[in-house]
């Protein structure tokens, strides 16, 4: 009988670099948005999670199946939620005036007050369909702006998109590519 141990220290994959958390954007937070809107891009425009849902670091090296369990410690379930233009754009005021939660597939540039001046998806085609967790789809870490929409399951845990993504690849990476940028206004004298 194989022990929960052997289970958990079962090597997945190396990471390149120490991924942490951080804002406005950090090499964890892309990580794991890059790697789900990349499995589900097809399904999703953007994908957007939580700094307070991850959990721990992935440390440069060997990466186990109990370190993607300490990182992703919920049962949180991928799903995808349609946004209309007006909802869309409260979630990047929601980005941006909280300094960062980790999020891909657009670029944002704010002020220092936290306004968004200008995004990368295209408004006109009407609904911006965007993967996230379960927990943030009914309005966790007062995101009101989710609630009330129709939720389409994807059928995987957030924690085991993350674990595919290490079977499938002998080494892991991330970088950061200031997807949120800060615009700092300069009054001239």
């Amino acid at each position: 009988k194989i022990g929960i141990d052997s289970v958990m220290n079962k090597v997945l994959c190396v990471s390149q670099i120490e991924m942490t958390k951080g804002k406005p954007e950090s090499l964890l937070g892309n990580f794991v948005c890059d790697l789900c809107l990349q499995q589900y891009s097809n399904m999703a425009d953007i994908c957007v999670m939580n700094n307070g849902g991850l959990r721990s670091i992935l440390p440069k090296g060997e990466i186990t199946k109990g370190m993607i369990f300490e990182l992703m410690p919920f049962e949180n379930e991928l799903v995808i939620l349609e946004l209309g233009n007006d909802d869309y754009i409260q979630l990047l005021q929601y980005i941006t005036k909280r300094g960062g939660e980790p999020f891909a597939g657009v670029n944002i540039i704010m002020d220092e007050k936290g306004s968004v001046l200008s995004q990368s998806l295209d408004l006109n085609k009407g609904k911006i369909r965007v993967l996230t967790s379960d927990y943030l789809a009914n309005g966790g870490d007062k995101m009101s702006f989710f609630n009330e929409k129709k939720q389409e399951l994807v059928g995987i845990k957030v924690r085991d998109a993350i674990i595919n993504h290490c079977l499938a690849n002998d080494t892991i990476a991330s970088k950061l590519d200031n997807r949120l940028s800060i615009i700092e206004w300069k009054v001239e004298e």
